[in-house]
């Protein structure tokens, strides 16, 4: 069914990403009830509709600890998502932005690539890619720079940042200013 709008992909990285993007896809949800519960099908540019009339987000989560990921896989959400869309990886970044783009993000980088590009072969009209991430964690940080190299290529499609910065008052790590720095300099 052609969309009547362009679709609206939203991407999660890390930890932080993943946290405003519960949110935001319970409120969406919420506030598009009648879309998703509805027989007939109204084209929306945040969801699309399944080969089994299901609707579903147009969104992609990505952490390389699998507790974020897992929440969603088993949260009240988890039916407003596609499987395939929830990546995880299996270690820890240590909130390190040098361990995740330089060390950890080959395969899982691999994984955010194909499942964005299946997911633009659905969209008749891309109208945006959003992103939700922290610039100082790790994942967010370093796994999304390094994501951001292959969204460079696609460059007719506007990106749109949502970034977490570090707060001068309260730190959970002594690196999060270094990660900052880095995933501004890399992105």
């Amino acid at each position: 069914m052609s969309s009547q709008q362009g679709e609206i992909i939203n991407l999660h990285f890390g930890q932080a990403g993943t946290k405003m993007g519960q949110t935001i896809w319970e409120m969406l949800s919420n506030e598009h009830k009648s879309i998703i519960e509805d027989d007939e099908y109204h084209t929306n540019g945040f969801f699309q509709l399944t080969t089994n009339n299901s609707v579903i987000a147009r969104a992609l989560f990505c952490d390389l600890e699998a507790e974020p990921i897992e929440e969603i896989r088993s949260g009240s959400t988890r039916n407003l998502f596609e499987r395939e869309n929830l990546l995880n990886g299996f270690s820890d970044t240590s909130k390190n932005f040098a361990a995740s783009y330089y060390r950890l993000c080959y395969d899982i980088c691999d994984r955010v690539e194909w499942r964005l590009r299946k997911m633009l072969e659905l969209c008749d009209k891309p109208q945006a890619i959003i992103i939700y991430r922290s610039q100082c964690g790790g994942t967010g940080s370093g796994i999304c720079c390094a994501t951001f190299d292959y969204l460079s290529e696609l460059s007719k499609i506007p990106k749109i940042d949502f970034p977490i910065y570090p707060s001068a008052v309260f730190r959970s790590s002594e690196v999060e200013p270094y990660n900052t720095v880095l995933s501004e300099h890399f992105s």
